[in-house]
């Protein structure tokens, strides 16, 4: 057996990398930086060697971390009100009550880096597909039970099939739909109280960043089984955690405290004494809060400011620096294909094709963010931008849509039988500039279509359960790629990790034939330009099928940070900020 230490791909920072299988040396690392070989994932790759980096220069003294502080931060929208067993968004919120199995390494700029959360170590079998992950021996619930392996398997059991539970019978499992591209029901074993081991399908290099993201928690088993009592935002005074901080108080709409966790597992974590996420949803709030200094950061990496917005107070304030990350996030018009008119595929190509991307993008980023189509751009297996501009719906000729879209959509409307005056809502959830983006799409299907739309704003929580429940005719919504791997990336496509194709999150609203054979097939063909011809082919067959998803755009985040705050690196996931510390005071 040999002991491994993956690093794998997620978002990664400003510049376009190649997402590829990396394995290094086990959880822990070396002091030497290392250069990875970048490999595909496949059987013969498990034994790749690792390349040490040439030195050099000669480090910066070491900053010790101080004690003490309390961090009050913004958040743009209140604690989600689901449970975590049915979440598939970022626990932003949650993020410094629980742990995972293993993390991003939020104490680096390697947007790549996963090291160990409860584990303290993982060993990965000759065979490719053999984990054991050894867990930390003093970790414990807050009601002093130890976390054990039991836990840890619960967590695999509950992913891969969760109505062998009474208690989680019929929920979605979206949340967790990445691991269980890989996990199979009952290939997960406790082989002693602290040692785990698990057996995935096939050999992949994007097993650990499934388990890295932020849906995917380690629960008390007893807790949620034995005592009935499941975890998340709908009860806050039932959680029962193991992570850095505890719950304090939560104000519904206003905020949300925790403080330190006297008896945290991971010694001398965490440094400050405690937070405060504040609700702030107007941009104009959220900027006097930072210039006042009422707020020091936001919990990630959105802000409800515009891109503008954000650069605009990066060059105004200098006692912060606003932090920017991605593409990991699509920005999309999305079409409920369980009602009309956007149940015919003829409609939904149609808005597709009417849409104009890049007017949008430059009146609310100034071009930050990046157009794409279902691919995020600038990775391997991603069409160029030369090459997305050629594709019916992005395309532009001399600086204006392309006649022939127009024409197109006008064409596949009369076959609908759908009228120019056509009366539906358009919905946005009051977030992160979306009512104003609905303006500007309202004002384009009326130029190109005729359309006579409706904006209806929902505040931020109950749009998202309108989204979820399928409560809307068509609806602007980002959706979130916690991990910018190949498969996690058409899982959402393909899958049903986004709500219209999920029905209320559980079942699909229509498939596309040949797609799901084309997803399984990519997932294990070891060659990667075969891998990227098989993707450009899903992605064709989307869109012929008339996808559910119009994408506009793909989201460069951003983050402010105070300059107070210290040891911050950026990071696309929800964050236990049990790394950082304050110096000066805060």
């Amino acid at each position: 057996m040999t002991n491994h230490r993956l690093l794998n791909s997620r978002a990664l920072i400003l510049a376009p990398l190649t997402l590829l299988l990396f394995i290094a040396v086990a959880c822990g690392g070396t002091a030497a930086t290392p250069v990875i070989v970048e490999k595909e994932v496949v059987k013969e790759v498990i034994k790749e060697v690792v390349v040490t980096a040439t030195p050099g220069p000669t480090a910066a003294p070491e900053v010790l971390p101080q004690y003490g502080g309390f961090i009050n931060m913004m958040d743009y929208a209140d604690v989600r009100q689901r449970l975590i067993h049915q979440s598939s968004i970022l626990n932003k919120n949650l993020s410094p009550l629980f742990n995972k199995l293993v993390e991003y390494n939020p104490e680096t700029d390697n947007q790549s880096d996963i090291r160990c959360d409860l584990c303290t170590s993982w060993d990965l079998a000759d065979d490719g597909v053999t984990y054991t992950f050894h867990l930390a021996n003093n970790a414990k619930w807050w009601d002093g039970v130890p976390v054990t392996a039991d836990d840890v398997v619960f967590m695999f059991e509950s992913i891969a099939a969760p109505d062998q539970f009474e208690i989680l019978e019929g929920r979605s499992t979206s949340s967790s739909i990445l691991t269980g591209l890989y996990y199979e029901a009952g290939n997960a074993q406790a082989l002693d109280t602290n040692t785990v081991e698990v057996v995935i399908k096939f050999p992949s290099g994007s097993f650990l960043a499934s388990l890295a993201v932020e849906t995917v928690l380690v629960q008390p088993k007893h807790t949620v089984i034995d005592q009935g009592i499941l975890q998340g935002g709908r009860n806050m005074d039932a959680l029962n955690r193991s992570g850095p901080f505890k719950f304090v108080e939560h104000i519904n709409d206003v905020s949300t405290e925790y403080a330190k966790n006297p008896e945290y597992f991971k010694e001398g974590r965490p440094y400050i004494d405690g937070m405060k996420h504040f609700v702030i949803v107007d941009s104009g709030r959220v900027i006097a809060a930072f210039k006042t200094g009422q707020v020091l950061t936001s919990n990630w990496g959105v802000t409800n400011m515009s891109a503008l917005e954000a650069q605009r107070l990066d060059d105004e304030m200098d006692n912060l620096t606003v932090h920017w990350g991605g593409p990991a996030t699509s920005l999309s018009v999305n079409m409920n294909t369980a009602k009309p008119p956007f149940d015919d595929p003829k409609v939904r190509t149609a808005v597709h094709l009417a849409l104009y991307r890049q007017p949008i993008i430059e009146t609310f980023t100034g071009g930050k963010n990046l157009m794409g189509s279902l691919n995020p751009p600038g990775f391997w297996y991603s069409r160029t931008l030369s090459e997305s501009e050629q594709l019916p719906g992005y395309r532009e000729l001399n600086g204006e849509k392309h006649p022939d879209d127009i024409a197109e959509a006008q064409r596949l409307l009369k076959e609908a039988g759908i009228s120019e005056n056509l009366k539906v809502t358009l919905t946005a959830r009051n977030c992160c500039v979306y009512p104003d983006e609905a303006v500007l799409i309202k004002e384009q299907l009326k130029k190109n279509r005729g359309w006579d739309i409706e904006i209806e704003v929902l505040e931020a929580g109950a749009g998202f359960d309108a989204y979820w429940a399928g409560d809307y005719q068509f609806m602007i919504q980002a959706s979130t790629l916690n991990n910018t791997s190949l498969d996690a990336v058409h899982a959402s496509w393909v899958l049903g990790t986004l709500p219209q194709w999920v029905g209320g999150g559980r079942g699909k609203f229509f498939t596309v034939e040949g797609v799901d054979e084309l997803f399984e097939q990519q997932m294990r063909e070891p060659n990667q330009e075969k891998r990227k011809a098989l993707v450009n082919q899903i992605e064709d067959t989307l869109y012929n099928g008339a996808s559910a998803s119009a994408v506009i755009w793909w989201t460069m985040r951003h983050q402010p940070v105070d300059y107070r705050i210290q040891n911050y690196h950026f990071t696309d996931n929800g964050m236990a900020w049990e790394h950082v510390w304050c110096n000066p005071a805060c």
